[in-house]
């Protein structure tokens, strides 16, 4: 058997272990046993409720009881004794779609449900050959159909792990305020004094505090310095001449206060991101080298938005460095409150709904198993139940394949509007700022492709489950009623024979 979760294959066992003790209770109180003492006496009763035209009654009844009693004993026999051995080392994980993609795949061991879920191991339960069969078959149809998906990267989970970064350092945190204000803001002033030829990539470059621009064009951040004594740098004579001496450092130069090499802020900064994330972004976004990698994630953690989530209220914005009340932050707040509310709620939302919904189905599926008996025993072991409740099990299991092409279709409209051949280019590649109408149109997009498909998907196999079932139930009662009937009219033709 296979899951596609780790949560869903201990689920699934457990599942399995719990529907064995409400079968096992069913068959042992006798309850398993009573819809055939029902069916029997049903059909005798309605047997004699016809007519006295209808022929023999006995015979009737008897074909009735017969055609209902081995449906009844195949429903019981393959859809509630369980046969088939499970146990939690023999069920498992579908990671290969994961490998072939090169997409991460977190392993038992490294979470937390890694010892908890292993106390299970010893423990084994048995399935039914239809529920065995169901299974094997919905997942196989349904890894099938992930495979067709084309591979692609994940930016949407890149754009999570770059949204959780937080620069909780209060002392970097002011080191990068005092930073955007000696040398930033500054240069940027120097800028527009000089108004110089800037090409499309350097327009978006000078946009962030580690410029290259800035940093190796002369006149900005070699010239600028930084105002306060900087402790890593020792006082230089040379460099720092006409600046007070004391015992707390000198005074670098912006350049050499962002990019020395295990003193410089860049350095520190980096120290900062976790390995995990780094190994998102590498892997959902192709850099032409790691200093390109490390800038593009410097520029979502330095930015004024991320600094505004550390609550370290260091400053605004790039260009609005002056905290005093007027007409740039009563404009900067009303677009906060226009497009900033919407998305700021509904991207969490929509967070959770990725990462909660195939966990939900887990525990809808883990539930759906241990139902089976009850559903099967309490329909009298109706065939018409048990091709419904096959189909509806079906679509809790092709689930995964919406969720995987919501993902897919997900990190696809990212790189529409990010990537290489995207109209925002370079623009936040990783904070996904750049376009807020267009991520907040894109959200509502993979809002519906999470919520609404999968609920119309299950409404479309609802109807299905209804219409197999019924055409089964016809099937069977129309195979009773040849079969009463031409068993009637042999008796008959034997007694005209006869003489009878």
């Amino acid at each position: 058997m296979m899951t596609h979760s780790y949560l869903e294959y201990f689920l699934t066992l457990l599942g399995w272990i719990l529907n064995n003790s409400i079968a096992e209770i069913l068959m042992g109180t006798g309850l398993a046993v009573l819809p055939f003492a029902f069916v029997i006496v049903s059909n005798f009763l309605k047997a004699r409720d016809q007519g006295a035209d209808e022929g023999n009654k006995g015979v009737l009844a008897l074909t009735w009881v017969e055609t209902r009693v081995y449906t009844m004993i195949f429903v019981s026999m393959f859809g509630l004794i369980p046969m088939v051995p499970i146990q939690l080392g023999v069920i498992q994980i579908d990671q290969s779609r994961s490998e072939k993609c090169g997409r991460s795949f977190v392993q038992p061991a490294n979470t937390g449900w890694g010892q908890t879920f292993s106390s299970l191991n010893g423990q084994s339960a048995r399935v039914p050959i239809w529920w065995f069969l169901v299974h094997t078959l919905s997942k196989g149809v349904t890894t099938a159909a992930v495979a067709s998906i084309p591979c692609g990267t994940e930016l949407r989970q890149a754009q999570i792990a770059v949204d959780e970064l937080r620069l909780d350092d209060p002392y970097l945190r002011q080191e990068v305020g005092d930073f955007v204000r000696d040398c930033y803001a500054n240069s940027r002033v120097a800028l527009f004094d000089e108004r110089p030829s800037l090409t499309e990539p350097q327009k978006v470059d000078v946009g962030w505090i580690g410029s290259q621009y800035f940093m190796s064009t002369p006149g900005y951040y070699d010239r600028e310095y930084s105002r306060a004594p900087r402790a890593s740098w020792p006082y230089n004579a040379t460099r720092d001449a006409g600046l007070p001496q004391n015992a707390g450092g000198g005074f670098p130069t912006c350049r050499q206060w962002w990019s020395d090499s295990g003193i410089g802020l860049r350095d520190r900064l980096i120290a900062q991101v976790p390995p995990t994330t780094w190994e998102r972004v590498r892997n959902a976004v192709t850099f032409t080298s790691q200093a390109e990698s490390e800038n593009a994630l410097l520029r979502a953690l330095v930015s004024p938005k991320r600094q505004r989530l550390t609550e370290g209220g260091v400053y605004a914005s790039y260009n609005s460095l002056d905290p005093t009340p007027g007409f740039g932050l009563v404009t900067s707040g009303a677009a906060a409150v226009g497009t900033g509310m919407a998305s700021l709620g509904f991207f969490p939302m929509m967070h959770a709904v990725r990462e909660t919904l195939p966990n939900i189905i887990a525990y809808v599926i883990m539930v759906a198993i241990i139902a089976l008996p009850l559903v099967l025993v309490i329909s009298g072991y109706d065939l018409k139940v048990l091709v419904s409740v096959s189909i509806i099990m079906f679509g809790f299991y092709f689930l995964h394949y919406w969720f995987e092409l919501a993902r897919w279709l997900d990190s696809r409209l990212l790189e529409a509007l990010y990537d290489s051949a995207g109209p925002n280019f370079g623009q936040g590649i990783l904070d996904f700022t750049a376009d807020p109408a267009g991520d907040m149109y894109m959200d509502f997009t993979t809002g519906l492709m999470f919520m609404v498909v999968p609920a119309l998907w299950m409404g479309i196999l609802g109807w299905a489950g209804v219409k197999g079932g019924d055409f089964a139930a016809a099937a069977m009662n129309k195979s009773a009623e040849s079969s009463g009937r031409q068993q009637e009219s042999g008796q008959k033709e034997a007694g005209k024979k006869l003489g009878i």
